[in-house]
């Protein structure tokens, strides 16, 4: 602020006084609107900006990873309870209203930015996941009634194909005393005399022999037997099962007593055959009550009867 001369009355007066108190000259009037533009404080920067400048706010880009993530948890989530035998089907009353929201969430994916992967989830939510929880169910309880059968089976296995001396003879006894009962089974009906004497002289002196025969080690359909001189039997199945006992051959009659090795002797097997055939290196026996004939081979001393043998002893 200065002084100046009034330019009316030329009194000295204060250049920021609105007239001269003298003669009231008007010395300071506010000046004229200015066509700049007045200067105004952006919050955003601290600054001065014009007034009549436009400002453009650009609104942040929203994501769309949470929305993927988010949709593939429920796609996976319900595909894994489908594959749970049986509580699998539960998974239908799910399915429609989780693939409602991730077909919701991939639409939306698209509309942020995320084409590929909201193209990903679409095929995924009207496609690939509703045909998989369909079938699913299904395949998994398939599997678990199957694997349920195998571990049945296992467990409690049913007899081999091939039927063993033990369960073709005269059947399982518990006690001695009921070994009489065998003497009144029938015998088989192949080996009744022709009226031939010629053969059936023939016959007379083969099971004369049959005794004496018989000792040594054997392989027959089911496993392999070593009968000894002393009528003591080892037997030992092709299913790996080990027995011994005892052998008795009374006229065309073979009797075998077994008792499954390890075992407390409690209860035997006892098996008995008609002898049909026998010389030095084969015999054929027939079962009482199957008509199922029975072929053994004598096994060389030197490989398989030693092991026999051993295992016997």
């Amino acid at each position: 602020m200065a002084l100046i001369q009034c330019p009316e009355c030329s009194k000295e007066v204060s250049s920021a006084a609105p007239q001269c108190p003298g003669c009231g000259y008007p010395i300071s009037q506010p000046p004229p609107p200015s066509a700049c533009p007045t200067a105004i404080v952006c919050p955003a920067t601290i600054g001065e900006i014009p007034s009549q400048t436009h400002i453009v706010v650009h609104q942040a880009p929203r994501g769309f990873k949470g929305l993927v993530k988010s949709s593939w948890i429920l796609i996976l989530g319900a595909c894994l309870i489908s594959i749970i035998p049986f509580l699998g089907f539960a998974s239908w009353l799910i399915a429609g209203p989780v693939f409602t929201a991730t077909f919701i969430m991939a639409i939306m994916v698209m509309t942020r930015g995320g084409t590929l992967q909201g193209i990903s989830l679409l095929i995924a939510s009207m496609f690939v996941a509703p045909l998989f929880v369909f079938f699913a169910p299904f395949l998994s309880s398939l599997l678990g009634i199957a694997g349920t059968g195998v571990a049945i089976a296992s467990r409690y296995p049913s007899p081999s194909v091939t039927p063993s001396p033990l369960n073709i003879g005269g059947g399982q006894v518990t006690s001695r005393n009921d070994l009489s009962r065998i003497d009144s089974l029938p015998p088989p009906s192949s080996i009744e005399h022709n009226g031939n004497p010629a053969q059936d002289e023939e016959r007379r002196r083969m099971l004369a022999d049959a005794p004496a025969l018989i000792v040594g080690s054997w392989h027959s359909e089911d496993g392999s037997y070593m009968f000894s001189a002393g009528g003591s039997l080892f037997y030992r199945a092709n299913n790996g099962g080990d027995y011994r006992g005892q052998w008795v051959i009374d006229g065309s009659k073979l009797q075998l007593t077994l008792s499954e090795v390890p075992g407390n002797g409690s209860s035997q097997k006892i098996c008995t055959f008609q002898i049909l055939s026998i010389t030095p290196t084969s015999y054929i026996v027939e079962a009482f009550n199957s008509n199922q004939k029975w072929h053994g081979t004598r096994v060389d001393e030197h490989s398989h009867s030693s092991k026999v043998m051993d295992v016997a002893g």
